[in-house]
């Protein structure tokens, strides 16, 4: 921001997610000016002129959280992955399911997930050809759960 040529002293928040998994480093002009809190906004405080840049990346991993709902037959072993904000859906790639689910403990279901190459937030299951996690809002026709159920 520039006034006449000359550098101007600008408050600028940046807001740090709740969801973040841990502090975001924000640099400035290349050097870090520090890390900021999840569900915060890190306060940069300087002279500000034409050119300076601020980035960071969010900071995201997978969460799994339990099904706690009413619908029946998912009372028990049904869970939910989200990366950072987005909720994930277990889809069924090669065949039709009645039911979407996975040989796996839910607690280490991220050490399993592999990055698709050329799709962004699509995973496949170590030890599964039959189903990958893509995000919720992707799902058009194929078999999906958002709480698939996981076997021990």
């Amino acid at each position: 921001m520039v006034v006449n040529g000359n550098s101007v002293r600008q408050l600028i928040r940046v807001r740090v997610p709740s969801w973040a998994s841990k502090p975001m480093p924000i640099i400035v002009n290349g050097s870090q000016a520090g890390s900021g809190k999840p569900g915060s906004y890190y306060v940069i405080d300087r002279n500000w002129k034409n050119g300076d840049v601020i980035s960071f990346t969010l900071p995201m991993e997978f969460k799994v959280t339990k099904y706690t709902g009413l619908e029946k037959g998912f009372e028990d072993n049904h869970y939910a992955i989200e990366y950072g904000p987005v909720l994930m859906a277990m889809v069924g790639v090669k065949a039709k399911k009645d039911d979407i689910g996975i040989k796996a403990d839910p607690e280490y279901i991220s050490t399993l997930l592999r990055p698709v190459e050329g799709r962004p937030l699509h995973f496949t299951i170590a030890g599964s050809s039959e189903f990958e996690y893509w995000p919720y809002f992707e799902v058009q026709e194929e078999p999906f759960s958002c709480y698939p159920e996981f076997f021990r």
